[in-house]
């Protein structure tokens, strides 16, 4: 086996839940070399003799993620000023700065899951990390990434529920040499405008246009509120 350093990326199936790594002989390895996933090439009997492995949370490329405004996709990551925060935008980023590793779980230790292109909403979620591909000058990586389930979802819940809870998405990646598992942060979905989900009587497609046309006037972002210390290098 090479002995350039391998990330190992758990690609799941459309219609399974996403796992956080694989130790079961039944599931599926995906060794990412040089941009080319083959897991073919991974040891199954290093896989499944590793330890437990250590989370890492880390910020995409090292950097606080910038927001972006994409009236055609109807998504804002924009905030208000501090005094206009809802409650639960506040808390969540509190627990964020004190929590990083609810990248990979939830308080109710659900795991992160595989964001999945598929549905009403397909071209929709590929559009909006298009843009962060182009914002972190990726030449499509994002893309790939999300093409081979390996951009999560997670949440940080408030005590609105599920209404009131922020998105977070991240790329997951494995070190197989270090046995390590990490989460990068790419960005977060203040306003549930990612995956649009059906609120109070109205279509998912009906309340992002509503909740847009709340928060298409924010212009804070994010750096103001969470800074790079919180995490890893």
């Amino acid at each position: 086996m090479s002995k350039a350093k391998k990330v190992l990326q758990e690609k799941t199936s459309k219609s399974a839940p996403a796992r956080d790594v694989l130790f079961s002989n039944t599931d599926k390895e995906v060794l990412k070399n040089s941009g080319k996933p083959d897991w073919r090439k991974a040891s199954i009997s290093e896989i499944v003799s590793q330890k437990e492995p250590l989370f890492k949370y880390r910020l995409y490329e090292g950097k606080v993620f910038e927001p972006v405004n994409l009236e055609e996709e109807l998504f804002t990551n924009f905030l208000p000023p501090f005094e206009a925060f809802d409650g639960y935008i506040e808390e969540g980023l509190k627990k964020l700065k004190t929590s990083p590793q609810l990248l990979s779980h939830t308080e109710k230790r659900e795991k992160a899951k595989e964001v999945q292109l598929r549905g009403e909403f397909e071209h929709h979620i590929e559009n909006i990390i298009s843009q962060y591909d182009f914002l972190n000058n990726d030449n499509g990586k994002l893309i790939d990434s999300l093409r081979d389930g390996f951009i999560r979802k997670s949440k940080i819940e408030s005590p609105l529920g599920d209404n009131g809870a922020l998105r977070l998405i991240s790329v997951y990646s494995k070190d197989i040499e270090k046995n390590i598992s990490y989460f990068d942060l790419l960005f977060i979905d203040f306003y549930h405008l990612f995956i649009p989900s059906k609120h109070n009587g109205l279509s998912a497609r009906e309340n992002a246009k509503k909740v847009y046309a709340d928060r298409k006037n924010h212009k804070d972002s994010v750096h103001k509120y969470l800074s790079s210390d919180v995490f890893e290098e």
